[in-house]
């Protein structure tokens, strides 16, 4: 449409020229904005039909484009559904019971932490317990040598600390700073069967955190089976209830954490952390039914708590007949000879005193 009306344009000039002089042109002068005029009318109306013309003539490509949108938007759809039904199918499949990954270098250069792997694979999780057997066996004379391999191998991804609900979980005896409690991971496990040839074994706290329920109860369970035979005492981790007639087990059953003997009959073992006067009724009934008992506490101060409750209970009659021996567990790690506190109740008085552990 422009070069349509540029050409009548110079035509029209064209044509002025050749018919007037200069001096009588019609766009010299006052007529000049007349003839511009006149240019841009007949240049508007061009444009208008020449727009009118590019419409119609655009018309079936504008049909053509909007069937092509449709086309593709059925084929998206198509496409959708498609990939819906491929994802069910997928959740739907067996999983393999097998799959191959790619193999990886797996380096454990210490000495100190092959060791520390071997010994995690027997189902020792306790940090100080590793130390120990670490210091024992010759491989070190510093604890904090260990304390740096497991800082170690925790880095390297072959060791974690124990966990419940996504939360590190130690143990101590009281107050302060706990102490690890550590396991293997899946990397630590597959060294030990590749390069060590070592099948690993279950973490035995796992097992006694089931017997035991809460993780604190159970590794000072633990702490105090180790104790006691170290000190020659034959230990029963696992030992079956008490019951007053075998035949009616509800009837009267107590349920001790360990049992105990090294000269004369068994004795039942309860290990608490805690001291609250309700326990007495537990107490009790494990006095009636075999008239003797060891409680092993946590630390001095609740030992010493303990001792002052049951002399009292004792002093008023509210204790079976028997004989209960105390020791903390605080107690049989630093000192090397230990003594037990000894309370011994009657329908009439109680007598409290010592015997050398």
């Amino acid at each position: 449409a422009q070069q349509a009306a540029q050409t009548w344009r110079d035509t029209t000039i064209a044509g002025l020229h050749a018919l007037t002089p200069p001096a009588a042109r019609l766009y010299a002068g006052r007529a000049l904005p007349a003839l511009w005029q006149l240019t841009l009318t007949r240049y508007q109306d061009e444009l208008t039909a020449a727009v009118t013309q590019l419409q119609r003539q655009s018309s079936p490509f504008n049909w053509n484009l909007q069937g092509q949108v449709s086309r593709l938007q059925a084929q998206l759809s198509a496409c959708q559904a498609r990939c819906a039904a491929l994802e069910t199918e997928l959740a739907l499949r067996p999983t393999p019971h097998q799959v191959i990954v790619p193999t990886q270098a797996l380096t454990v250069r210490s000495e100190i932490d092959q060791a520390l792997l071997r010994r995690l694979g027997t189902g020792e999780s306790r940090s100080w317990r590793l130390q120990q057997a670490l210091v024992a066996a010759g491989l070190t004379v510093n604890p904090k040598t260990v304390t740096n391999a497991l800082r170690r191998l925790t880095t390297n991804g072959f060791i974690d600390d124990y966990r419940h609900a996504g939360q590190a979980v130690g143990w101590s005896l009281g107050p302060g700073h706990p102490r690890r409690l550590v396991v293997l991971t899946a990397q630590g496990e597959l060294w030990l069967r590749t390069a060590a040839g070592i099948t690993p074994q279950p973490p035995e706290l796992l097992r006694m955190i089931q017997r035991h329920s809460a993780v604190q109860h159970a590794v000072g369970v633990m702490e105090a089976r180790d104790q006691l035979a170290a000190a020659g005492y034959a230990i029963d981790a696992e030992p079956q209830p008490l019951y007053a007639d075998p035949q009616q087990p509800w009837a009267g059953r107590a349920e001790p954490d360990l049992m105990l003997k090294r000269d004369g009959p068994a004795w039942p073992v309860e290990v608490q952390r805690e001291v609250h006067p309700r326990q007495l009724e537990k107490w009790g009934k494990t006095l009636r039914l075999r008239g003797r008992l060891i409680l092993i506490l946590f630390t001095r101060t609740k030992l010493a708590r303990q001792v002052e409750h049951l002399q009292r209970a004792a002093r008023h009659g509210a204790l079976p007949p028997g004989e209960i021996r105390l020791t903390a567990l605080e107690v049989l790690e630093d000192t090397p000879r230990w003594e037990w506190k000894v309370i011994k109740s009657s329908p009439t008085n109680a007598l409290s005193g010592v015997n050398q552990g």
